[in-house]
């Protein structure tokens, strides 16, 4: 009796899991997929209508081409949730969609700390004071130049893809049905240690973008804070106006 109470909680467990792993999951990818490909679509729509005539356009259409790139692994990841394709569907998944998914998310998490030093050089830089300019935002200035913006977005996709892309290629041992879910075991003794200096790479990189995100953007708020209170002394009820909207603006993109 005991033994077949202890057996119960398990098995639950496993129905739970079973059932979130193939019909909870698929739907929240699948929804996923169809909202950030919408998103996406348009947001590509229209910034490549727009000329690329500053910096930050140029790193605004290339993390959407990161986010469409990663986008475009759910519909795989879905289909082999759902059992479908079979176990070499799992294979395709570990050799080259996972690759194709981590890169691009992780090339435009490089995208967006380069906005936020954009914008923290477009809006700390012209609106501190000019020694205070030379000592520290000046040096960052050359973010705004589109040549150089263009070198840096292949710059990134470059290191991104000379990081991962052996991933791929060194995840190249025999496949059966038996160890096609296990991507580690599809992978070279050189794959695993490539994989483990990778992955680690790729989580420094995110630590560092995120304080540089909170960096830049606790400067921005910090400026634009000093701002109102000058504004608000002068009692000028537009400048209130405008900076309430950049507040705003400054809010959403943290978030």
């Amino acid at each position: 009796m005991d033994h077949l109470n202890s057996t119960l909680p398990s098995t639950n467990q496993s129905d739970f899991g079973s059932l979130f792993t193939h019909q909870v999951l698929p739907s929240l990818y699948f929804v996923i997929c169809i909202v950030g490909l919408s998103l996406n679509g348009v947001a590509a729509w229209i910034f490549f209508r727009v000329p690329s005539d500053s910096g930050l356009v140029v790193y605004l259409k290339n993390m959407v081409v990161a986010d469409l790139l990663m986008l475009t692994s759910f519909p795989f990841r879905v289909a082999a949730e759902l059992n479908l394709g079979g176990w070499f569907l799992h294979v395709i998944i570990c050799r080259y969609t996972a690759v194709l998914f981590y890169s691009s998310m992780y090339v435009g998490i490089l995208f967006m700390g380069l906005i936020s030093l954009e914008r923290y050089v477009k809006i700390v830089g012209h609106t501190s004071p000019p020694c205070k300019t030379r000592l520290g935002v000046s040096s960052l200035h050359f973010l705004q130049s589109v040549g150089f913006a263009r070198g840096l977005a292949l710059f990134n996709w470059s290191l991104l893809l000379l990081c991962v892309l052996p991933n791929a290629v060194l995840t190249s041992q025999p496949a059966n049905e038996s160890n096609s879910r296990h991507c580690m075991q599809l992978k070279t003794p050189l794959g695993m240690q490539w994989h483990r200096v990778s992955t680690f790479f790729s989580v420094g990189l995110f630590w560092v973008t995120l304080l540089v995100l909170i960096f830049c953007y606790a400067s921005i708020a910090n400026q634009i804070y000093r701002s109102y209170r000058r504004v608000r002394q002068d009692s000028s009820e537009i400048c209130r106006k405008s900076n309430r909207s950049i507040f705003s603006i400054l809010s959403a993109s943290t978030i």
